[in-house]
């Protein structure tokens, strides 16, 4: 009897296991959407208009993931994992970048060649951010479910996942933005 037992759980688990697997592939499908979302809005000709649309855009795209993988009784958690990111690495990883959006910005209010050259530099800027997100969030909450079907237990968030989210989203916004 228990063997038996043990094999359903184990089918059980796998079948988690690819479902998770099967989440992923169809989060990496809505990040890719959102991206080009906010290339699109941060193309906009008018200086500073952006922003509010690019927000949210990427407030849609995080409870997407966070629906995608049933998990969205954690968004109020996610939102200070992102203000962790806001406050500290998003700062530092910005500040080279900082520069360049508020030149951007200032360009746009040149008739024609700053228009484009500043939609250009913003846009890039404002796909790579929420492609950041995006990965961070997805990261996040696939290693959580993970961790749920493995232990069966409900998933903690530790100092770890904190390092790990800024960790990702500070590699996915350099390998974006290059």
């Amino acid at each position: 009897m228990p063997i038996n037992k043990n094999l359903e759980l184990d089918l059980s688990i796998e079948q988690k296991l690819i479902t998770l697997e099967n989440q992923k592939l169809k989060v990496d499908k809505v990040i890719n959407l959102h991206v080009t979302g906010s290339f699109i809005i941060g193309f906009t000709p008018i200086p500073f208009s952006d922003a509010p649309i690019l927000l949210a855009n990427q407030t849609a795209l995080i409870e997407r993931i966070l629906n995608i993988y049933n998990m969205s009784d954690l968004s109020e958690l996610v939102a200070v994992l992102i203000g962790n990111v806001g406050i500290g690495t998003f700062t530092s990883s910005m500040a080279k970048k900082a520069s360049l959006y508020a030149t951007d910005q200032l360009l746009k209010l040149l008739p024609f060649i700053g228009t484009i050259g500043g939609g250009i530099i913003n846009a890039a800027v404002a796909g790579s951010l929420t492609y950041a997100y995006g990965q961070a969030v997805s990261h996040f909450c696939y290693c959580k479910q993970h961790e749920l079907i493995s232990s069966h237990k409900k998933a903690n968030v530790s100092k770890k996942d904190i390092d790990n989210f800024i960790q990702v989203f500070e590699t996915s916004f350099k390998n974006h933005s290059s």
